[in-house]
């Protein structure tokens, strides 16, 4: 842009030469007048500007386009004021105050919004007085910081802004702040090497025995598998002996002789059922043996009522399908004294309840005064179905308290 004989010319054509319709069209978009006199930074007087509304240029911008190549040359500053009758412009101070034969140009802010080479970079939040110019500096001072050599003498750059993006991203607390990150242990990098040290990797073998305080959880989750994922018959030998499990499975806590085929719950119970017969599950037959280990362990005692009477004490009842075997019946007899006579009957059923068979046959055993020893047996030595009952009879002497135990024995030939 240059400017001749005193008139304003763009790119070689001057302006006085342009067409009516062409000098309109940019009379919209802006005003050129050259300054006439000044008063100070802020004001300068362009009869050139005179006879438009007062109201004309509000929001728009004034340039400067020469001023002999001294400041305040290619500043531009936002307009305050207009005064229509005198062309007085008020605007922000330039840099320096204008001089009469200074041309200035005023500007739509769309136009003026872009700003020129001079603008300075923004800095801090968007305002509503920055111009685009000012931006993109201030995006391309950013953005090149990135790049370059940290400020700062420590281990944080010192000149990221409390709170902002990547203060969110590397600092703590609200406001973030980055005056507590260190790069040594708080990076990217670092944190990589945090992780493999304590995670491991896809390479990291299994661990073996206790936890120590080397081994990484990688070789932890491994060891874990090892354990339960199991390929033979034979333990694994990555349980450790005397750990819980190995306790729970060996009786000295060494897995190695563990055999499933032999050891499992499932071989246990299949052992069982062999010994037994019939389908019974573990939990009938564990009761059926609580039954009979109660049985053989509890004494019976009874206190005759009835001085002639024959009363019947039931010793055993079961329902079980299966026979049980009786071997005999021990009595406790200590309490009989001289004059005291007592006999005994045997009464199985195989059945029900409502046939019962006597095993001893008539006379029946017979007791009488003081016994030596206290304990006398009596021989049943059968396989018992339903129930076993043993009836008494205390015909002399004085009612007494006998006790019964149930001999189950081994079974008989």
């Amino acid at each position: 842009m240059a400017l001749n004989s005193g008139a304003l010319s763009i790119h070689g054509a001057q302006v006085v030469k342009f067409t009516a319709g062409a000098k309109s069209e940019l009379a919209g978009l802006m005003r050129v007048g050259k300054v006439t006199t000044y008063t100070d930074t802020t004001h300068f007087i362009s009869s050139d500007l005179i006879g438009q509304d007062d109201d004309a240029f509000d929001g728009w911008y004034v340039s400067v386009l020469q001023a002999d190549n001294a400041a305040p040359e290619g500043e531009l500053r936002a307009m305050s004021d207009y005064a229509s009758s005198t062309g007085t412009v008020t605007h922000t101070a330039f840099s320096a105050a204008l001089a009469a034969g200074d041309w200035v140009v005023l500007l739509r802010p769309e136009i003026a919004m872009l700003g020129t080479v001079a603008t300075s970079a923004a800095t801090g939040a968007p305002t509503t007085t920055d111009l685009l110019v000012a931006y993109v500096k201030q995006i391309v001072n950013n953005t090149y910081k990135l790049a370059e050599a940290a400020d700062g003498a420590g281990v944080y750059p010192a000149s990221i802004a409390s709170d902002s993006l990547l203060a969110k991203l590397m600092g703590v607390g609200d406001p973030a702040v980055v005056t507590g990150y260190n790069n040594t242990t708080d990076s990217l990098e670092a944190q990589r090497a945090n992780f493999d040290a304590v995670i491991g990797t896809l390479a990291t073998a299994a661990a073996a025995g206790p936890v120590t305080t080397a081994d990484l959880i990688m070789a932890y989750m491994k060891q874990l598998i090892n354990i339960f994922q199991l390929a033979d018959p034979d333990l694994d030998p990555s349980v450790l002996d005397d750990s819980p499990f190995a306790q729970l499975l060996a009786v000295d806590g060494d897995v190695s002789a563990y055999n499933d085929n032999l050891h499992s719950l499932q071989a246990l119970y299949n052992k069982m059922v062999a010994v037994q017969g019939g389908s019974e599950t573990l939990e009938s037959i564990d009761d059926e043996l609580d039954a009979m280990i109660d049985m053989v362990s509890t004494v019976d005692t009874t206190t005759i009522t009835s001085i002639g009477t024959e009363e019947t004490i039931t010793a055993l009842t079961t329902t079980n399908t299966t026979p049980m075997w009786v071997e005999g019946i021990k009595l406790g007899l200590e309490n009989l004294a001289a004059g005291d006579m007592i006999k005994f009957r045997v009464f199985a059923d195989w059945d029900d309840a409502s046939i019962a068979d006597q095993i001893n046959a008539d006379p029946p055993w017979v007791f009488g005064g003081v016994q030596t020893p206290s304990w006398a047996y009596l021989p049943v030595r059968k396989w018992i179905t339903y129930e076993l009952r043993i009836k008494m009879n205390q015909y002399a002497g004085t009612a007494r308290e006998i006790y019964t135990v149930l001999d189950l024995g081994q079974r008989g030939s």
